[in-house]
């Protein structure tokens, strides 16, 4: 089959199974692998669509535009809040966009302790001026692309005048996302998931995908090449998968021959497999759980069984909103 060449920076395993949420892990660790772009996008329409969290969605959007105008008046203190407070909104209104984990109450916290010494440490004078510098040469690059809508995604003419675009774009990455960069920051301490050298090229890889994502499969391919990721897909022999059961809410989860540890789609907890215990997304300590709802023996860090969301009522207004037949869109009913 031909799957996307994603490789787990601390194993160096490759993911199988099935993506379904923003956040991809390891199949055979537990590691954190990069970001699935379609998910954040598919998940997003889900929540806008849905009549669910209505002050939510209202108080999100209100503070993306406060974010907007304190990146505008260069208000280094409001942009950090609003910035703190969107990662905040993120976890309530986006269940999957953080993956399972997203759903304990341990994994959040870390990650919002990270979110806020990253933005204190990174949001100054310089990176207003950096932001500035950069949207005027992107804004002034991206008048002279030629573009057109091809199947809903967008198609560029692959030219001179992209490539300097493209490579504005590539450059500020490059710089974001230096490995040097990135083992001075002293708010990488708190990162939440594991570092090696291999993180930063991952990032940028994610980074990339991200960026190319809306582009028609055309000038994809043709980015993937300029950029030299042309090997970024390949084909792998078929996988045999176990099944068991999540040792916390019991629910059904598959695995590769091999594989230690890994992470419930359904709850977010980390089950190890051979000893049928959970590992703290806190301390990292194992322990046997007792109940839907238990502490770590170690830290008091709670670990807690979840739902999935249902949005099979989204599904079907989606189904309404964009497959109507023509004669109702021309008469719009």
């Amino acid at each position: 089959m031909l799957v996307r060449k994603l490789k787990c920076p601390n194993c160096s395993a490759v993911k199988v199974n099935e993506i379904k949420t923003g956040f991809i892990y390891c199949d055979f660790c537990g590691t954190y692998m990069g970001l699935d772009m379609n998910n954040f996008r598919n998940e997003a329409m889900d929540v806008a669509l849905s009549d669910d969290n209505q002050e939510k969605k209202t108080e999100y959007n209100n503070n993306l535009l406060q974010l907007a105008d304190a990146l505008k008046n260069k208000d280094i203190e409001n942009y950090k809040k609003a910035a703190v407070k969107m990662h905040e909104l993120d976890f309530e209104l986006y269940p999957n966009r953080y993956g399972p984990k997203g759903k304990q109450p341990a994994y959040r916290q870390k990650y919002m302790t990270y979110y806020q010494h990253m933005y204190e440490e990174t949001v100054n004078d310089e990176f207003f001026q950096k932001r500035e510098h950069l949207m005027e040469k992107i804004t002034a690059l991206g008048a002279k692309l030629k573009s057109s809508i091809v199947n809903n995604m967008v198609h560029y003419e692959f030219n001179d005048d992209f490539k300097d675009y493209l490579n504005a774009n590539i450059d500020y990455f490059k710089e974001l996302l230096s490995s040097e960069k990135l083992r001075n920051a002293n708010y990488m301490q708190y990162y939440p998931e594991y570092f090696s050298d291999a993180t930063p090229d991952m990032m940028m890889r994610n980074t990339v995908n991200g960026m190319i994502s809306t582009y028609d499969e055309e000038t994809q391919k043709k980015v993937i090449e300029y950029l030299g990721y042309k090997d970024e897909y390949m084909d792998v022999a078929e996988v045999s998968l176990k099944e068991t059961t999540c040792i916390l809410c019991a629910a059904s989860i598959r695995f590769p021959e091999g594989a230690t540890s890994l992470v419930c789609e359904q709850c977010g907890t980390k089950n190890i497999l051979e000893t049928k215990e959970l590992e703290c997304l806190n301390c990292g300590a194992s322990y046997k759980p007792e109940g839907e709802e238990v502490k770590c023996p170690f830290c008091g860090a709670r670990t807690q069984a979840s739902k999935p969301a249902d949005y099979s009522k989204v599904t079907a207004k989606i189904q309404e909103k964009y497959y109507k037949p023509l004669w109702k869109r021309i008469l719009g009913i």
